[in-house]
């Protein structure tokens, strides 16, 4: 009854000690997009994960179930075809089965395009953390018998006894068996009959298949005694790997500047590698902060001067945000804000009109500083023309035809300035702006029929419209 008893509580203590180093299996895992693909049907689109892990666990945030890995040229890929009729935005949770290190990704889809990423998986090593007696006198009814119990958070290790410098062959070796508290026992039988009382005993252990071989002394054993010892197993972890791993998720992510801080700790560890392309990463990643910080206020400023009617400077600033957006996306194609942005700018440009600006001027009037003279109250008239296809040089091209509707859209000023928001021409309707004067204003009795036909660019600034009077009104 005595043995059981000190047998339970070693073993509670060992439960104790063990419990504050189980892990759960950890790897490296890096996600690289790939260039994107075409899809045939519309609506759709097609989504891969390439990896060297047939173990990969995938959790969505709007249901998204990813197939069972299918092996393809010695790779694992799982897939999903989906409808991205609603926008096509996905929030990934990505990891190996068995493993807390979890990775996030956010995916846009396009319809009718197929989109890759490699997922590369590299287990951590294991290691030998700890070894230590934690019951030095475990007493047992076996004569002539000693006991090493060795318990130990993993199922990997391998024991060896050594007596001496040789290894030890009056001992039996049991299989490990996985206790209730999730601890593996490796026990040791060693038969003392016809050897020497002060003989020292010691261990050899590894694990995992790591070459890597500790060491620990268990000095003399007596008959009807053992002594129990604990180790602890942990994967190896790499300060830089793991600092480098963080940086990576981020950048592809579009998060820069955390990106940016995770290179700058990996540089700062003492098994950092590759110094020189980390340092590369990071200038990519300080470039890409200011860029996207560029992209998130000039959209911003758009929304605001497009809420307040200001089209001039709305597409100035749309404009550069999306000239910054495409220059993030050729290093990050997977920027997911820059993707929602561009293509949400496609739909803004075919809604917002065009903006024409210029001066009206009289060409017969020269002012002391010899420019021509500025004639305000000039109406321009927005004429919306029902589209014919002419032939030219063999091509079909549209041209205006019928008028279907007339509207004026602004007047000049004193300084003979205007600006006109002209919508963009589509299948059904071309337009084009005419100049027209107030005769009773300006006093001109004739006036030449003056018009222009935008092109397709956003803002179209500095036109100078140049009327010629043939005869004054002298009143």
């Amino acid at each position: 009854m005595r043995s059981r008893m000190i047998r339970s509580k070693c073993a509670f203590v060992v439960l104790l000690w063990l419990s504050s180093f189980f892990t759960s299996l950890a790897q490296d895992i890096r996600i690289t997009r790939q260039p994107d693909r075409s899809y045939p049907d519309a609506y759709m689109a097609k989504l891969e994960f390439v990896s060297n892990s047939d173990k990969l666990e995938f959790n969505e945030n709007t249901g998204v179930t990813m197939s069972a890995p299918e092996q393809r040229n010695g790779k694992y890929v799982y897939s999903a075809v989906i409808d991205v009729a609603d926008g096509g935005g996905l929030n990934f949770q990505i990891w190996q089965r068995g493993s807390v290190d979890k990775k996030e990704l956010e995916v846009m889809l396009d319809e009718k395009t197929w989109v890759s990423f490699d997922i590369e998986v590299t287990e951590l090593p294991l290691i030998i953390q700890d070894i230590k007696v934690t019951a030095p006198h475990v007493a047992h009814a076996q004569a002539q018998t000693a006991l090493i119990s060795v318990l130990c958070n993993d199922g990997t290790l391998d024991v060896e006894v050594y007596a001496g410098q040789a290894k030890a062959s009056n001992v039996k070796s049991d299989a490990p068996v996985k206790k209730e508290d999730g601890s593996y026992e490796y026990l040791q039988t060693v038969d003392l009959t016809g050897v020497p009382p002060e003989t020292e005993y010691s261990l050899r252990l590894t694990v995992g298949g790591n070459p890597e071989v500790k060491s620990f002394v268990v000095g003399q054993l007596a008959q009807k005694d053992g002594v129990e010892i604990a180790v602890s197993v942990v994967q190896e972890s790499s300060c830089f790997r793991h600092n480098e791993s963080m940086a990576e998720n981020a950048f592809i992510n579009g998060l820069y500047r955390e990106a940016y801080f995770a290179y700058k700790d990996a540089l700062e560890c003492d098994d950092k590698e590759d110094e020189g392309m980390i340092k590369k990463k990071m200038r990519n990643s300080a470039i890409l902060t200011n860029a996207k910080s560029r992209v998130m206020k000039h959209v911003e400023k758009a929304d605001a001067f497009r809420r307040n009617g200001e089209m001039d400077s709305c597409m100035h600033y749309y404009q550069d945000a999306y000239k910054y957006a495409a220059a993030i996306l050729k290093m990050n194609p997977n920027d997911s804000y820059c993707i929602r942005f561009n293509r949400d700018y496609a739909k803004i440009r075919s809604e917002l009109p065009r903006v024409v600006s210029g001066i009206v001027v009289d060409q017969g009037k020269l002012g002391l500083d010899g420019k021509n003279l500025p004639l305000a109250n000039v109406y321009v008239v927005l004429y919306r023309h029902e589209v014919e296809m002419d032939r030219i040089k063999g091509v079909m091209t549209p041209k205006p035809g019928k008028v279907l509707e007339t509207k004026v859209l602004a007047k000049t000023d004193e300084t003979g300035r205007f600006e006109a928001f002209v919508p963009r021409n589509n299948s059904y309707a071309i337009y084009v702006l005419y100049f027209v004067f107030d005769k009773e204003e300006t006093g001109l009795t004739r006036v030449p029929e003056i018009k222009y036909v935008p092109n397709d660019k956003d803002v179209q600034k500095g036109l100078v419209v140049r009327f010629i009077s043939k005869r004054i009104n002298k009143n």
